[in-house]
């Protein structure tokens, strides 16, 4: 046997052992993971799901799927679901995973917020019984296909880490506490129905709108946005002006707080179904905000009537539309402004 053939050999024998390490490495280490690790539902099928139920907190929120369209049903009525955030919701559970076996204890449920709703009670180590008048303070989740067979259901609890970047987990009938990567809080706990809704108004950003109007009461302030002449660079910067009335410069920040709430708009809720539509008070807004974008159509937005007595929300709605949401005191606040007080910021 020549020496090249010994080399050849020589490096044969070595890589043959590296793969039997390796091999040997991932088997010991394989062993060595607890069974409850991994995927959490390896078969979940995102497609196959038409119906979601979150509950927390003693409160329960229901989403159902019709042909692609998902919708939350809320007070006996159906309203379009936020599709993004279902989508967000049932993309996560198909790759949800448990990464740590934080506890085999069932004691330990309440700890980590992720008990169930029907426990009332739980046994502390010293054999105490504890009372959950809150019910559960995570998030139960449950996705049933068309049969209403479940796919998935789980419990999220409170955060793993100071960074939240992680997150304790429990599937349902089994008492291991898991847990998971990401602020899934974020993902299944959004809130009650109000939050699943497809709220969206608009989404306008600031640079693209050319002309803000508002009126309340006989007052009409008309801002525009212009190129500011004094600036010369590449990109041709742009100023505020109140030209109705004729009153020049804005700078304070009065402006970028009107025109930043269209960014990304969104309502609170939707408003009930009213017996009288004349109740929304939209014949008589209680102001009246047009926003003209650089390119295309104004679009005007009316505030109506106050929301029963309190007047902590009023109802409103897009001219020509016929939905009515409901938004906020402090957003018909933002835009009910004299001309004067514009300016009161900017000094």
């Amino acid at each position: 046997m020549n020496k090249r053939t010994l080399i050849l050999l020589a490096l044969f024998i070595v890589l043959a052992l590296l793969v039997y390490v390796q091999e040997t490495g991932r088997e010991k280490k394989a062993q060595q993971t607890p069974p409850e690790l991994g995927l959490l539902f390896p078969d979940f099928d995102p497609q196959a799901i038409h119906g979601i139920r979150f509950g927390s907190f003693g409160s329960e929120v229901e989403l159902i799927r019709e042909g692609d369209n998902w919708f939350v049903l809320d007070a006996g009525q159906k309203f379009p679901a936020d599709q993004e955030a279902v989508d967000k919701a049932l993309d996560t559970t198909r790759e949800l995973e448990a990464i740590q076996l934080v506890s085999r204890d069932p004691t330990k449920h309440f700890e980590f917020q992720v008990n169930s709703p029907q426990e009332t009670e739980i046994t502390g180590e010293n054999g105490e019984k504890k009372p959950m008048t809150m019910g559960t303070m995570g998030t139960e989740v449950i996705m049933t296909d068309g049969e209403q067979k479940e796919r998935a259901h789980f419990y999220v609890g409170k955060n793993g880490s100071v960074d939240f970047m992680t997150t304790y987990i429990r599937k349902e009938g089994n008492d291991h506490v898991l847990l998971s990567d990401g602020y899934l809080k974020m993902i299944y706990g959004k809130g009650g129905a109000a939050s699943w809704k497809d709220l969206a108004i608009c989404e306008i950003a600031p640079e693209d709108i050319e002309t803000v109007t508002i009126g309340h009461g006989k007052e009409l302030i008309v801002l525009q946005q212009v190129q500011d002449e004094t600036v010369q660079s590449e990109t041709p910067a742009t100023i505020w002006k109140m030209i109705q009335p004729d009153r020049g410069v804005v700078e304070g920040p009065m402006v970028q707080r009107i025109t930043g709430m269209f960014r990304r708009f969104r309502a609170s809720d939707f408003a009930a179904t009213l017996d009288d539509p004349a109740a929304y008070g939209f014949e008589s807004p209680s102001a009246r905000i047009a926003i003209k974008p650089i390119e295309g159509d104004a679009r005007v937005f009316l505030f109506g009537a106050a929301v029963g007595d309190k007047a902590e929300q009023f109802y409103f709605k897009e001219e020509g539309q016929d939905t009515v949401f409901v938004l906020p005191k402090y957003r018909l606040e933002t835009i009910q402004k004299e001309p004067d007080a514009f300016f009161e910021e900017s000094k």
